[in-house]
């Protein structure tokens, strides 16, 4: 379906061009903020997603959905080893399963 890979190429693109700058801005600033920030835009993409009517609603809120995301993967990465410095590698592979371990029960 055209429709839907559209919208999963438009969530990768602006996903993926949000990662470098999420990740200058979180050497710069307060990442438990930013991080803040980030899920606060993302639950707007998600209502947005929710609430859309016509696919370029969907278009959108899944534009925003993908900005809100940046910032996790950056500032998850750089916190998880400060926040658990004698478990650094579990906590990033419980953080990592989490992830994937989502995605696969979301379907």
């Amino acid at each position: 379906d055209g429709q839907g890979a559209l919208l999963t190429t438009l969530f990768t693109v602006v996903y993926s061009l949000c990662l470098p700058l999420i990740g200058l801005a979180a050497d710069k600033t307060n990442r438990k903020n930013l991080l803040a920030a980030g899920a606060a835009i993302w639950t707007a993409g998600t209502v947005m997603t929710a609430n859309a009517n016509t696919f370029t609603e969907l278009v959108v809120a899944r534009i925003v959905f993908a900005i809100g995301n940046g910032p996790q993967n950056p500032i998850a990465f750089s916190l998880l080893p400060e926040l658990f410095p004698r478990n650094k590698n579990a906590a990033m592979s419980l953080y990592n399963m989490g992830v994937h371990f989502g995605r696969a029960i979301s379907f």
